[in-house]
């Protein structure tokens, strides 16, 4: 008897299996995934290409930079339109922006254009990155509406975002150290253009276009920015950001000077690889604690 109540309950158990058996999840994942890719590469494309034409770490680090910060102040705002007028009317016109800044960058750093140039064409190269990663949590949150399999579906998205920076540096450097300077940004617009349609084109999971997952009309909400807890995030990410971007400039000026820049894309897989292995883990063990309750039980008692 005993165990065949442990067998239902594994059975039972929220995990990957259980997740990935989702009616229509695939739909969205593969493309979702293919879509995804380019937002590894981008960055690292960039500094290699500039740096090569420039012979400027500090100039390929600084167009890089206009790169994220662009996508960081707009994403919010692409959020906000996808949610209003549907992800698809988001994604057609925001992929063909983003391919054209990019091959325009790319067009412009062979041409040996002066810097404030680059930094011209790096903003809507970064503003118009297509957000393909939350819009394929909120499918999950609509399919998943008041599902256990929440908790699993979000260490899962962990583990993809950290898989595609470990193929995208790989395959960023492979292609602008193997093949041209160019062939990683060309190769980033071109996936970016193929993804995001072939994402877009998956109209029956998207969510409700004007609506929340049930139906109901959204109710609009001030600045998430007014939430003291977001604004905790912000910072926190503003740090993990910082270093995420120094490591993809300082590593490849480090295999460079050792005379081995394809192992550029390697050492950062890697490190990715690490913090997907975590949230493998994260996803498949059935915590029973929830990480507050565990946080304020580490917590020693004040004197």
């Amino acid at each position: 008897m005993a165990s065949t109540v442990t067998a239902s309950r594994k059975a039972s158990r929220p995990g990957y299996g259980q997740l990935l058996r989702t009616r229509g999840a695939w739909t969205f994942l593969l493309p979702g995934f293919a879509a995804r890719q380019p937002f590894a590469m981008l960055t690292l494309s960039i500094v290699l290409l500039v740096q090569h034409t420039t012979g400027s770490y500090g100039a390929a680090g600084a167009v890089a930079a206009v790169t994220g910060v662009s996508m960081a102040l707009f994403a919010p705002y692409t959020g906000r339109l996808a949610d209003r007028y549907g992800q698809r009317a988001v994604l057609l016109p925001g992929v063909l922006v983003h391919t054209a800044a990019g091959l325009a960058l790319t067009a412009l750093a062979l041409g040996d254009a002066p810097l404030w140039a680059l930094f011209a064409a790096a903003v809507p190269t970064g503003a118009s990155v297509p957000q393909i990663g939350p819009m394929v949590r909120a499918r999950w949150g609509v399919k998943l509406k008041g599902s256990p399999l929440m908790t699993t579906a979000a260490a899962f998205e962990s583990v993809t975002d950290e898989l595609t920076f470990v193929v995208g540096p790989l395959l960023a450097t492979a292609l602008c150290t193997a093949v041209d300077p160019a062939a990683g940004l060309v190769t980033e617009a071109a996936l970016t253009l193929v993804g995001g349609l072939l994402f877009a084109a998956q109209k029956g999971t998207q969510p409700p276009v004007g609506g929340s997952a049930d139906g109901h009309a959204r109710v609009e909400h001030a600045s998430a920015l007014r939430v003291p807890g977001v604004r905790v995030l912000v910072v926190t990410f503003l740090g993990i950001g910082s270093v995420f971007g120094g490591m993809q400039v300082a590593l490849a000026a480090f295999t460079e000077s050792i005379g081995e820049p394809g192992l550029n894309g390697v050492l950062y897989g890697i490190f990715a690889a690490g913090n997907m292995l975590s949230g493998v883990v994260c996803g498949a063990v059935a915590w029973k604690v929830a990480p507050s309750a565990a946080c304020s039980s580490a917590t020693p008692p004040s004197r």
